[in-house]
């Protein structure tokens, strides 16, 4: 076990013993409508969870840094981007690089988004299956495929989004998502210990 996450070690025998250590945190369930199914929400963002991350997103003051495997950010989502970095709030995004994505078609849609994410001044980190490999730093992989699966988005490390949805536009306009927003700077800080 890496030492970083060996205070992780005693979990499975907490669980048995029904004396898991909890930190107790204010949280929110999001979900899109329904309705969504019916393809009532092509077109517009309102009520649904890509809404709720995106006005999250715009208060954030300090920091937002999202991961997700998938990451289009859609002309909307380029311009609340832009708004952000003006405010001087450092963006980092964490995706799958093309070696390790399981969707070459999503990531096609991505890069035609990462100059402009660079030009903005959006630090961006992708996955490399290789290194993910050699420094088992995301855990043990013994399959081929090396992906990103993780949904989440840290704001001002104050709060953290964990959800269902790709930060991409079928997820946004086809998909229904759903996610818990937690408000906690012990739980966010130690969601980023990682």
């Amino acid at each position: 076990v890496p030492a970083r996450l060996r205070s992780y070690e005693t979990v499975p025998d907490e669980l048995r013993a029904g004396a898991l250590r909890l930190a107790g945190a204010e949280a929110e369930v999001v979900a899109d409508p329904v309705d969504k199914l019916s393809g009532t929400r092509v077109g517009s963002r309102e009520g649904t969870v890509r809404a709720f991350i995106a006005g999250e997103g715009l208060a954030s003051q300090s920091e937002i840094f999202t991961i997700s495997p998938y990451y289009i950010p859609g002309r909307i989502g380029i311009e609340s981007i832009r708004q952000n970095r003006r405010d001087g709030v450092r963006m980092r995004v964490l995706t799958n690089s093309l070696a390790a994505s399981d969707e070459p078609i999503v990531h096609a849609g991505y890069l035609e988004y990462r100059r402009d994410l660079l030009e903005i001044g959006v630090e961006i980190y992708e996955l490399s299956p290789t290194l993910a490999r050699l420094d088992q730093l995301l855990g043990d992989f013994d399959t081929p495929s090396v992906a990103l699966h993780t949904k989440a988005v840290v704001f001002d490390r104050k709060s953290v989004f964990v959800g269902s949805m790709n930060l991409d536009g079928r997820s946004e306009q086809y998909n229904t998502e759903v996610g818990v927003m937690i408000r906690s700077r012990t739980l966010t800080d130690e969601f980023m210990s990682f």
